[in-house]
């Protein structure tokens, strides 16, 4: 009976080995709706990850380790454009991560190399480097654009714990000093009473050759301010430039005589006491919190760099202002006023401070100021909403007007333009195109020249307009009419907007309840796609310029009915509405990404609940889905219903520029192999033409490593650092690590803020989101929360 047993098996394992290999060599038949071609890569056919019914020859590739040794691995910070390498940070020590002092864990790059991907540690070794002295450490490091430079903030061991510096670790492994966060004045007064200090890094230029941060105070006292700022308010914006500074430089600098002044040292003659913000604010408690393209990217001369800020006024401090003014730093030599242009720039503007008295005020009494909207990439042109009178006869009184400054406008003296009235509340700019050419806006007015789109619907006074504003012609189109629900969609949130568009403005990416499209019904927000450059052959052929993304795979599942209603879900952050999340088009709008926990085809999950609590499902498990030329195809598996901090387990991370590479979490094994660990969230690259032979897993870097993208490999943080005029540096024993406490006062801290909450549904949004960064894993508070699997 044994032998004759073993033949059974036998057999049934002969008979699955050939039903796995049809699967693998048949995919035109598999796949429903397939989009595969009719041939894959021999390569990909035979790689583990390989599935029949993704779309495109895609298959997974495990990217984050196969252990992390239990811990979660955090969302990625940035992603290159090929999608060969994407940075992310984990708890877990891997890849010569060494004793990590920062709460959010150690910074790590994964790097797609032949066999597999690879993650490398940046961070520098414990026995160099100590502290925990810097308010939001974690929030201080950064990329260039191609991933293979860092920018980290680093107290060296023997120097005081608050002695921080910035330092870029290049290609090559080694660090080089930026400069230093604080004065030496300032670390040699300071006391660990006194606590961490509150200093945040606001961003840098694409190659890092530009930073930029703020020292700031939550108090009555400011300590932080390097010797000889004249700022008296809370914020105060600096830069560095280049390596081994010794001073940052004052970005709000008066124009005039003192303009070659503006080191602290210098006593320079600023703008306003009041402080400063980039961009609109940022971070700030005033402004319009967005930074979009601030900071230009790296320009062919240093000549034309831009960089945008707000000048605050306040009631707290003796400032020139009456109201908050955008200005722009050319150069790091000039400063251009943007919201108050000169007669020079603008010769029919109505300047004055009577014009800034008119209009709303805000929370202190004084004239709603002007707001950054974003900029072109190049900082060749900025948009900015304000309630001030710039032009005869637009004041304002029914919401904001919309304004254009040109640096390249083809007659100097009018540089700046109105582009539109009666803009919707809270910023009604949804997206600038990268290169400036089209504005992406919802005003309340019918602007002129609009008329009905192609569905025959037309813009309303005082409703939410949608519009895309085109910067070369002076034109606008109406798109389609918002719901007032919608706000979430269109409006700045954390200062990043929902909204996505091409880089040329061509497609943009939206999200409504409203039936924009005839084939959109029921009560489901749904997911749209607009082409406001559609050819003339494309119109005769009737292609629409408007089209629904979220569709189902067939007839019967057309994304309308019950079955997969969005909005039918208790959801943390409400996901599984169909809309973007971090990059969701490809460069050239051929390609959208979106999850959502209704099946939009057959292999989907279709409303699993993964984590209910008192009865109630607050967490449904999600699809990550693919639009392509009119289908929408399955990227995750349809099977993981894991739950993660109380949250699904599947996800849609990122996606590079071409669409090639789509970056989903999952805690099912998908590539053929189990990792060995659940409840972390590993990261799979469902990648065309993708896959490696064979049991290829992420093996990290356990002995040298280096950046990626170098030659030969050098160790995690070589023996000799480069530091500003003192040269090498010798270093004391490392100090204990703190992350594990940092962690858990920053999740008391926010856990108390979300009590503040008066919806139950956004106090739960705000605790899950809290837990998810910070809480250890598997831990929850609440003894009623379970998680669910079928």
């Amino acid at each position: 009976m044994l032998v004759r047993g073993l033949r059974v098996g036998l057999l049934v394992g002969i008979l699955s080995m050939v039903v796995a290999a049809v699967l693998v060599l048949a995919p035109a038949a598999l796949g429903v709706g397939d989009a595969n071609r009719g041939e894959c890569p021999a390569s990909t056919e035979s790689s583990p990850g390989f599935r029949p019914s993704l779309p495109d020859c895609r298959a997974y590739e495990l990217v984050t380790p196969p252990f992390t040794f239990g811990q979660e691995v955090a969302f990625p910070q940035a992603v290159s454009s090929d999608g060969s390498r994407f940075s992310f940070s984990s708890r877990g020590g891997f890849g010569e991560a060494g004793d990590n002092e920062v709460g959010e864990g150690a910074l790590y790059v994964a790097t797609r190399e032949a066999s597999g991907w690879n993650s490398i540690s940046l961070d520098a070794s414990a026995t160099q480097f100590q502290g925990e002295f810097l308010w939001g450490n974690g929030e201080s490091r950064d990329h260039n654009a191609s991933l293979t430079e860092a920018l980290l903030t680093l107290a060296p061991v023997g120097k005081r714990p608050i002695d921080f510096r910035y330092y870029r670790r290049q290609s090559d492994g080694s660090l080089v000093e930026i400069g230093p966060v604080l004065s030496p004045a300032r670390v040699a007064s300071w006391t660990p009473a006194e606590g961490p200090a509150q200093v945040l890094y606001l961003g840098a230029s694409s190659d890092l050759s530009h930073i930029f941060f703020t020292p700031t105070q939550f108090g009555n006292v400011i300590p932080w301010f390097w010797p000889g700022d004249p700022t008296t308010s809370k914020f105060s914006l600096y830069e560095y430039t280049g390596i081994g500074n010794s001073e940052p430089r004052l970005v709000d600098i008066k124009r005039g005589p003192e303009e070659g002044k503006d080191r602290p040292s210098e006593h320079p003659s600023i703008i306003t006491p009041c402080g400063a913000g980039l961009g609109g604010g940022s971070v700030y408690e005033q402004g319009s919190f967005d930074v979009y393209n601030a900071i230009s990217s790296v320009p062919s001369s240093e000549q034309s760099r831009v960089v945008f800020f707000t000048a605050f006024a306040s009631t707290r401090c003796q400032g020139p202002l009456i109201a908050n003014e955008l200005f722009a730093r050319v150069a790091g030599a000039r400063t251009v006023a943007i919201s108050e242009p000169s007669s020079e720039d603008c010769e029919a503007c109505d300047i004055g401070e009577a014009a800034q008295k008119e209009g709303p005020q805000n929370v202190e009494g004084l004239p709603e100021g002007a707001k950054f909207q974003g900029a072109s990439a190049d900082g060749s042109k900025v948009f900015f909403l304000s309630q001030q009178k710039l032009f005869g006869g637009t004041r304002g009184e029914s919401g904001s007007n919309l304004y254009e400054y040109d640096f390249n406008a083809a007659n100097p003296h009018r540089k700046v333009s109105l582009i539109a009235s009666a803009m919707a509340s809270a910023g009604g700019v949804v997206r600038v195109s990268e290169d400036g050419a089209r504005v992406y806006l919802v005003s309340g007015a019918v602007l002129v020249g609009t008329g009905p789109n192609e569905f025959g619907a037309a813009p309303q006074v005082e409703a939410d307009n949608l519009y895309v504003y085109d910067t070369q012609t002076g034109t606008a189109t109406f798109i389609a009419a918002l719901s007032p629900s919608d706000k979430e969609e269109w409006q700045l949130i954390d200062s990043r907007g929902p909204v996505q568009a091409t880089g040329d403005g061509r497609y943009l990416l939206f999200g409504s309840v409203n039936k924009i499209t005839p084939d959109a019904k029921g009560e489901a927000s749904q997911l749209y796609r607009y082409d406001a450059q559609r050819t003339l052959a494309e119109e005769t052929a009737g292609v629409p310029r408007l089209v629904r993304i979220s569709i189902g795979d067939a007839k019967s599942n057309n994304g309308n009915n019950g079955a997969f209603d969005f909005t039918n879900t208790q959801a943390y952050t409400n996901q599984a509405n169909a809309r973007p999340t971090y990059v969701s088009m490809s460069s050239d709008g051929s390609r959208v990404f979106f999850e959502s926990s209704g099946a939009l085809t057959s292999q989907a999950l279709n409303e699993v609940c993964v984590y209910e609590e008192e009865g109630e499902c607050l967490g449904r498990a999600l699809n990550v889905y693919e639009w392509e030329a009119g289908h929408v195809y399955l990227l995750s598996d349809g099977r993981d219903t894991h739950s993660i901090n109380h949250t699904s387990g599947s996800s849609l991370v990122t996606a590079d520029a071409s669409g090639s590479n789509v970056l989903i979490r999952s805690d099912d094994p998908l590539v053929g192999q189990g990792h060995g660990e659940t409840g972390q969230g590993f990261t799979y690259d469902v990648r065309v033409d993708g896959g490696f032979p064979g049991s290829a897993v992420p093996v990290g870097c356990v002995s040298e490593c280096q950046m990626p993208g170098t030659a030969s490999p050098s160790l995690g943080v070589p023996a000799s650092v480069t530091f500003s005029g003192s040269g090498n540096q010798s270093f004391s024993s490392p100090q204990k690590k703190t992350a594990a406490r940092i962690r858990a006062g920053t999740l008391a801290r926010l856990l108390k803020q979300c009590k503040s909450k008066r919806k139950r549904h956004s106090r739960l949004v705000c605790e899950a989101r809290a837990r998810r960064l910070y809480e250890p894993l598997g831990g929850h508070s609440r003894s009623s929360g379970r998680s669910v699997r079928p």
